[in-house]
Parts: C-alpha cells; sequence; structure tokens
C-alpha cells in the first residue's frame, strides 16, 4: 500500500495535529510571536528573528532549530519548568523572595539545576519587558494581540528565553559594566 499524501493534506495533519497537542495540555493557545534583534548583530545575518509559540503561562521556541529545545511552562506552584537546549534536559527556574533591593516591580528567578540568574520587570507603560541576565541587559517593545498580552502578564518567560540566548544575535550597546540589547516583539499570526 502505498501513501499519498499531498503537501496541502500534510498541512492539514500537522495542524491538526498541533491543534490536538494544545488541547491536550488544557492550555488556551495565544498564538506565535517573531523576537526580532534591534538592530541585528551584522547587516548580512541570515537568521534576524526567533519565532515562539505562547500558550496560557507557556512558551515555546518554534524556529529556528528544533521546536524541543526550549519550552518553559510556569507551574502552579510560580517555578518555570521545562526543557532547555534539548528535549530532556529538564530544567526549573523559581522566583527568588522580594528583596527591597530591587527596582519596584522586579522580580528575580534563579535556576535550580544551574548558575542562571535573570531580573525582569514590566516597565510602568506596559510596552517593554525589561531583563538583567549576567552582564547583559534586554529591552523587548511588545506588540499587540493576544501571545503580547499574555508576556506583559508573565514576563518571566520571555526572560528566561534570553538569559538562556534564545534570541537572535543582536549589536550590543557597551556604554559601561552591561551589555544593552534591544528586540522588538511583534505578533506573527
Amino acid at each position: 500500500m502505498r501513501l499519498n499524501l499531498t503537501v496541502g493534506r500534510y498541512l492539514a495533519l500537522v495542524v491538526f495535529a498541533c491543534g490536538a497537542a494544545a488541547c491536550a495540555s488544557g492550555r488556551k493557545d495565544l498564538g506565535v510571536v517573531d523576537v526580532k534583534a534591534s538592530p541585528p548583530r551584522t547587516s548580512t545575518q541570515v537568521i534576524v528573528d526567533y519565532t515562539f509559540h505562547i500558550t496560557d503561562g507557556e512558551i515555546a521556541l518554534e524556529s529556528p532549530g528544533n521546536p524541543t529545545v526550549f519550552d518553559l511552562t510556569e507551574e502552579s506552584d510560580g517555578c518555570l519548568r521545562g526543557n532547555v537546549n534539548r528535549a530532556g534536559n529538564l530544567q526549573e527556574i523559581c522566583r527568588l523572595p522580594a528583596s527591597n533591593s530591587g527596582a519596584p516591580g522586579s522580580s528575580s528567578w534563579k535556576s535550580a539545576t544551574s548558575v542562571l540568574v535573570f531580573t525582569v520587570q514590566l516597565s510602568a507603560d506596559h510596552s517593554r519587558i525589561l531583563i538583567d541576565a549576567g552582564a547583559s541587559h534586554g529591552e523587548f517593545l511588545l506588540g499587540k494581540g493576544a501571545a503580547a498580552d499574555e508576556l506583559r502578564k508573565h514576563p518571566e518567560l520571555l526572560a528566561a528565553a534570553f538569559a538562556y540566548g534564545y534570541l537572535p544575535p543582536a549589536n550590543a550597546t557597551d556604554d559601561g559594566p552591561m551589555l544593552d540589547y534591544r528586540y522588538i516583539v511583534s505578533s506573527a499570526n
């Protein structure tokens, strides 16, 4: 017996399978966002944006590369858990107790399985996510839509992607002790 799938039927099967997986997780599918470096590291850079799939309390890398290399979910205890670097490499990142030394509205997170630590906050006008991880500072200008709104509610999801390096190479400014990176987050739907 020969299986003859046209491209259209194959895509329909893929869409159905992805939809079924989203329904099985019980999380609402909020769409896809593109994160683009502003500006890219070089003018001839081939990969200028990364695409993430966003559901309620969850972020997963869709492209480039293998979608199983980065997916984190915020669990009921408030910790982020999921795969980082490869399927089966489970990580746990939990919020640190609030301190008086941080900026108002910021939260600090630490990996339970590595030395990773980052701080994240939403700007006062809710248009940007600000992240500090090691010697890097990231500023993410958020677009409109359900996926961007979910990142406003859970900025730690995008902060973890930045801290682990799951973003396109950007041209950083070096005006002090921190390397300063800028990104634009837009709906890819």
